[in-house]
């Protein structure tokens, strides 16, 4: 038992180790749904005055045109907006102007589409290597119980399939920029879902049998861990 707490401690370090990699998220946006895009026009470190002008293009992943020199909707010390609707997926390449008067100022950027909005980072890799490798690890050490020990046996199952669970659920992260892969991510946390659920309804029914058994046989309730 004690090579087992000390992988379990192991376990436990890497997965704080994974989490200390999470990084900030690159900006994306969904699919097929209205965004309200917004800029900041500053002219030589300074806002400029309320006839500012603010013009964007943007690009389709392929090269091709998406929006050519648009006026944005001024708000405001030298905020702007744009709403619009992105129907494809991918990188899209936006080039923005500003002017006032005789100053300018240009800039240029890229939107990521995905089918969440949601835009893939290396913690989101680290995050799956981990959660599934923290997974196998507790199914082993679940395996490895005697059949006797079948509440220990069953509640390792269940964190090994939690594990798969947040696996899926990042991994559908990077599925996002795929609408089939997202559609098979779903799929699966369905899946993992029904089956801890009922993993969990067999721990329930088993327990009752047993305390029944036992109450019938007047015997102390002892549950053989």
């Amino acid at each position: 038992m004690k090579k087992q707490n000390i992988i379990l401690f192991g376990m436990i370090t890497f997965m704080l180790f994974s989490m200390m990699l999470v990084s900030a998220e690159t900006e994306g946006y969904p699919i097929n749904k209205n965004i309200d895009l917004k800029f900041t026009c500053t002219i030589n470190g300074a806002i400029p005055s309320a006839l500012a002008k603010y013009n964007i293009t943007i690009n389709y992943p392929n090269g091709s045109t998406y929006l050519e020199e648009q006026v944005a909707t001024p708000r405001g010390n030298g905020a702007f907006n744009y709403t619009t609707n992105f129907s494809e997926l991918g990188l899209y390449k936006i080039q923005m102007f500003c002017w006032d008067g005789s100053n300018s100022f240009a800039d240029e950027g890229y939107y990521k589409i995905t089918t969440t909005g949601q835009t893939v980072s290396l913690s989101n890799i680290v995050l799956v290597i981990a959660f599934l490798i923290v997974g196998i690890i507790l199914f082993v050490l679940g395996y490895t119980f005697e059949k006797e020990k079948w509440i220990l046996k069953t509640t390792f199952y269940i964190f090994s399939l939690l594990m798969c669970l947040l696996a899926i659920n990042s991994g559908s992260i990077i599925a996002s920029e795929s609408l089939g892969l997202s559609k098979m991510s779903m799929a699966g946390l369905v899946l993992i879902i029904s089956v801890i659920l009922v993993m969990i309804l067999y721990l329930f029914i088993v327990w009752t049998i047993q305390t029944f058994k036992q109450v019938k046989n007047k015997e102390s309730v002892r549950w053989n861990y």
